[in-house]
C-alpha cells in the first residue's frame, strides 16, 4: 500500500516495512547502474550481466528479469527516455558510450529502430494487413520489433545533448548541436511534403512509408519540439 510519507515493501527478503520516499530513490540511485548497464568487459563483476545472454555491449537495457532472459538484453531506444527524465541515474561515461552505440546501430532516417538490426527477432517491416503463418509479423505483431518510430527519436536527442554537455568538459556540446540540426532538417522536409503538414508515426526499415503508421502524429511532433527548445536554452552558451 502506498502513503504519503512511503510504501509498504518487501526488501529482499526481509519482513514487509516501510519505505520512505527519499530511501526508495537512495536504494534506485545505488542498484541502477549494477543491474541496468551492460560493461565492456565480461569479467567486471561489480555489474549483473550474464555472459551467455549479452547481444551488445556499453548499451542499459530495459529489463531485468524478464519472463524470456534474452529479452533483458536486447538493444532497444528506450533508455534515453530515463536519461531525459532522470539523467542522475547514469554514469556519464557510461551514457555517452550507449548513446553513441545506439546512434551508431538504431539512429534512421526520421525514427529510431525499436530493436537491433542484427537481433534475431528483428523484423523491420511494419504490415498489419499481412495475414500469413508467420508468427513475427502476421497482423503487424512486430510493431515494436524493427519499425522506426520517430518520438523516440526526440528523447534520443535530448539525452544526447544534456551528457554532451556533460562528459569531458562538454567538448561534444558542438557537434551534438549540429547532429540535431542535421536531423531536424530531414524531419522538416518530411513534415513540409506531407499532405497532413505533420509527421508520421514510425517508418519501416531505412525511413521507408509504412502504409499502417498513423499519417500525422501529435508526439512525433511534440518530442521534437522539445528537441528544439532544449536547444534553444544552450545555443547562447555556446
Amino acid at each position: 500500500p502506498l502513503f504519503r510519507s512511503g510504501v509498504m515493501a518487501d526488501t529482499e527478503g526481509l519482513e514487509e516495512r516501510l519505505v520512505t520516499w527519499s530511501q526508495w530513490d537512495e536504494m534506485i540511485q545505488e542498484s541502477f547502474e549494477r543491474h541496468f548497464w551492460i560493461p565492456d568487459a565480461e569479467g567486471d563483476v561489480t555489474h549483473i550481466a550474464d555472459a551467455n545472454f549479452v547481444h551488445q555491449r556499453t548499451i542499459y537495457r530495459d529489463s531485468v528479469g524478464a519472463t524470456k532472459r534474452f529479452a533483458d538484453f536486447q538493444l532497444r531506444p528506450n533508455f534515453p527516455i530515463a536519461m531525459t527524465v532522470a539523467p542522475e541515474l547514469f554514469v556519464p561515461e557510461h551514457a555517452w558510450k550507449a548513446l553513441t552505440m545506439t546512434e551508431t546501430i538504431l539512429l534512421g532516417k526520421l525514427g529510431m529502430a525499436t530493436l537491433d538490426p542484427k537481433d534475431w527477432a528483428y523484423r523491420g517491416v511494419y504490415d498489419n494487413s499481412q495475414d500469413s503463418g508467420s508468427y513475427e509479423t502476421a497482423r503487424g505483431f512486430n510493431y515494436h520489433q524493427g519499425p522506426e518510430w520517430l518520438w523516440v527519436t526526440g528523447y534520443f536527442l535530448r539525452a544526447k545533448l544534456h551528457f554532451a554537455q556533460v562528459v569531458d568538459g562538454g567538448v561534444h556540446a558542438s557537434e551534438t548541436v549540429q547532429l540535431i540540426h542535421h536531423v531536424v532538417a530531414r524531419h522538416r522536409e518530411a513534415l513540409e511534403t506531407s499532405q497532413w503538414k505533420g509527421l508520421v508515426e514510425l517508418t519501416n526499415v531505412g525511413g521507408w512509408e509504412c502504409k499502417d503508421s498513423c499519417a500525422v502524429q501529435a508526439w512525433s511532433m511534440s518530442c521534437m519540439l522539445d528537441v528544439l527548445y532544449d536547444v534553444g536554452k544552450i545555443k547562447t552558451r555556446l
